[in-house]
C-alpha cells in the first residue's frame, strides 16, 4: 500500500508485484548489483541485460557497485563509442550520503502522504 500511494503521489513505478497490480502497472527495478558484479563491468552488464530481458523492461542501470558513480554514470549515458541501451541510473541508498538520504526519505515520505490524501479525498467524494 506505501508503494501505491507513492505512485499515486507521482512515483515513476513500484517494485513489489502485489503493489503493481493494485495499480494495474508492470513492476520496475533495476539491474541487480549481482550481475554487476558476475560480469565485472557496469556496461557489459548494462549491455547482457538489454540482450537478455524482454524490451518493455526499463533498464536502470546500478552505478555505484565497483567505481566511482561519476564516472559510472557518465559510461552509461555513453562517454564511450557504443553507449548501452539504458532508460536511467540508480544509485542505492544505502550508499548515500546521510544527509542525501534524508532529503530523498523526506521526498518519499510527501509522496507517499500526497497519494494517501489523493486516495482519501477519492473515497470520500465517491460516498456523495
Amino acid at each position: 500500500m506505501i508503494e501505491r500511494n507513492a505512485f499515486v503521489g507521482g512515483c515513476d513505478g513500484v517494485a513489489v508485484t502485489k503493489s503493481a497490480e493494485l495499480i494495474q502497472e508492470d513492476p520496475m527495478g533495476t539491474i541487480p548489483h549481482a550481475l554487476v558484479l558476475i560480469m565485472g563491468d557496469t556496461v557489459e552488464a548494462v549491455r547482457a541485460f538489454h540482450e537478455i530481458v524482454d524490451k518493455k523492461v526499463r533498464r536502470v542501470a546500478l552505478i555505484d557497485t565497483l567505481q566511482d558513480e561519476k564516472f559510472e554514470a557518465l559510461r552509461v549515458a555513453g562517454d564511450e563509442p557504443s553507449p548501452p541501451e539504458a532508460y536511467s541510473v540508480g544509485v542505492s541508498e544505502s550508499l548515500f550520503r546521510a544527509r542525501e538520504l534524508k532529503q530523498v526519505s523526506r521526498i518519499l515520505l510527501l509522496l507517499m502522504l500526497i497519494g494517501l490524501l489523493v486516495t482519501v479525498l477519492t473515497l470520500l467524494s465517491s460516498m456523495r
